[in-house]
This record gives structure tokens, C-alpha cells and sequence, in this order.
């Protein structure tokens, strides 16, 4: 585990630290300012990229689909341009209502799919975790859906992350 500034360690190995990772965990704040949008960046994202192993998996925090929906799907979006494949999901947090990552990797989500549906998570000692809910996280309402070509690319020359994110239909 590595607890650094995301973009400085993506862009600077250090030779302490394996180049290549199994999983990158990606728990970052919420772009709610124009200074943290950067570490939800194409350019960031195809950094994780080089950094994951073949069969590695990336997941990021990716704020609400509920309420962030294109903010959301944004980083999605961002994160397939940057070549991953991606699986989106969402459960409910009580701290923060419905909530929202994006998983990816460079494996064909089949294969991602089939390990998650068999994975068998009676040995493990999960509170808040079944084998029922793990399915259903990857379900989106067609109202948290929107249309991919309705959001842009996120990249440092082009940010629009914040922007999406200022839209979002938050409660007073």
C-alpha cells in the first residue's frame, strides 16, 4: 500500500516500489475544485494504465451516479479513452447516499464477469457484502443512465470534470 500523491507517484516510480501493480485503489476526494479534477485526468488514468500488470485491475471513486450523473459517467468515459475496459458500479453508502466507481483493467470483462459471479465470499468476513448485492452493483437505473456521447473526454488540456461535477443535482 502506497499513501502518496496519486499523480506524482503514477508519473515517478520510485525503486523502492514495484513498477508493475496487481491492483491500483484509486480514493481520491471529489472534484468539487478545478485543482483535484487532475487526478481524474486521461493523462492520469493511461499513467495507472502503465503501471497495472497485464492482468491487473484499477478501481476509482467516481463520485454519485445519482447525483454527479455526468460527472460519473464522465470519468467512465475518460478511463475507457485511456484504454482500459471498463465495469462501472454503485451501492449505497450511508455517509454519502448512492455511490459510485469505475473498475478497469485491460483482461475482457467476460472474464472479469464470470470471476465476479463465482467468486465465493462465504470464507470471507464481510459486513456490509453478499453474493447477491455483489451482482447487483453493476445495475444501473435507466434514469442514472445517460448517453456516453452527451460527456467528453476529461484530460488536463481539455478538463471538464469539474464543470460536470458543478452541475450535479445535490440536495440543500
Amino acid at each position: 500500500m502506497v499513501n502518496d500523491d496519486a499523480a506524482h507517484f503514477i508519473k515517478t516510480p520510485k525503486p523502492e516500489y514495484p513498477l508493475l501493480w496487481n491492483v491500483i485503489i484509486v480514493d481520491l476526494p471529489d472534484p468539487r475544485k478545478p485543482s483535484l479534477e487532475r487526478l481524474y485526468s486521461l493523462e492520469f488514468y493511461q499513467g495507472c494504465k502503465n503501471r497495472l500488470s497485464r492482468d491487473g485491475i484499477m478501481v476509482t471513486q467516481a463520485t454519485s451516479p445519482v447525483f454527479t450523473s455526468k460527472a460519473f459517467w464522465c470519468i467512465e468515459k475518460t478511463m475507457r479513452e485511456a484504454g482500459f475496459n471498463t465495469l462501472p458500479y454503485h451501492t449505497y453508502v450511508p455517509t454519502f447516499g448512492d455511490w459510485g466507481w469505475v473498475m478497469g483493467t485491460m483482461l475482457p470483462l467476460d472474464i472479469v464477469k464470470k470471476r465476479l459471479s463465482t467468486a465465493d465470499l462465504s470464507r470471507l468476513s464481510l459486513r456490509y457484502l453478499n453474493k447477491e448485492l455483489l451482482q447487483s452493483i453493476f445495475l444501473f437505473s435507466p434514469a442514472d443512465m445517460i448517453d456516453s456521447s452527451t460527456v467528453e473526454v476529461h484530460s488536463d488540456f481539455d478538463p471538464v470534470l469539474y464543470r460536470y461535477y458543478q452541475e450535479g443535482k445535490w440536495f440543500d
